[in-house]
């Protein structure tokens, strides 16, 4: 009888002490957190204008019309009517727009860049980003166009003016006029980079 006096004094010990240890444990609370959370983004948009148009796609071929409107240096805002149409002669002149803007949702950087060809001779015209040619060129590759453009900004134009030097040599000029077909192609490349 003492034997199980001693098991149940024993089992009721442990039991005591598993309470109390539960109760103990408890009043002894620590601090406890728990954080979750979520992100997402969305890709940049990357678009331009050319000209008020959207270019849609990543390489793009865009017209531009730099012959189209010829006029007389005597009337400079006057068609040529002393010259067949769409003809150049010495003392003919024009020009023409670009007119690009950053659509995009980043920084970019515009490069304009041109190129001429001409057949057999070289034609005795001009180029110039300045209505008076003050800085005028011979070879439109010598003319460039490099600007960054913010996020949301407006579009930005350069006009490119042409002129055959009226006042040049006269015997080249008749030259080429006695021939009739040289002729002279002139082609832009244009390139946007993001900025970093």
């Amino acid at each position: 009888m003492k034997k199980q006096r001693f098991f149940m004094l024993g089992i009721i010990t442990v039991l005591v002490a598993v309470l109390s240890l539960t109760f103990v444990s408890s009043t002894f609370a620590k601090y406890t957190s728990k954080v979750s959370g979520s992100d997402s983004a969305r890709v940049a948009k990357w678009a331009w204008d050319y000209n008020g148009s959207a270019l849609a796609k990543e390489t793009a071929t865009v017209a531009f019309d730099l012959f189209d409107t010829i006029n007389d240096t005597k009337d400079p805002y006057g068609d040529e009517t002393d010259v067949a149409d769409t003809l150049i002669a010495p003392g003919t002149q024009g020009s023409f727009e670009i007119s690009f803007q950053n659509k995009s949702e980043v920084t970019a950087n515009l490069k304009v860049t041109f190129a001429q060809t001409e057949t057999d001779a070289t034609l005795p015209i001009e180029f110039s980003f300045a209505e008076d040619f003050a800085t005028a060129v011979d070879d439109i590759a010598d003319l460039s166009w490099n600007e960054d453009l913010g996020i949301g900004s407006g579009a930005v134009t350069k006009t490119v003016y042409w002129r055959w030097v009226f006042d040049g040599s006269d015997s080249v000029d008749t030259a080429l006029g006695w021939k009739g077909t040289d002729t002279i192609t002139v082609t832009m490349n244009v390139v946007f980079t993001q900025v970093d």
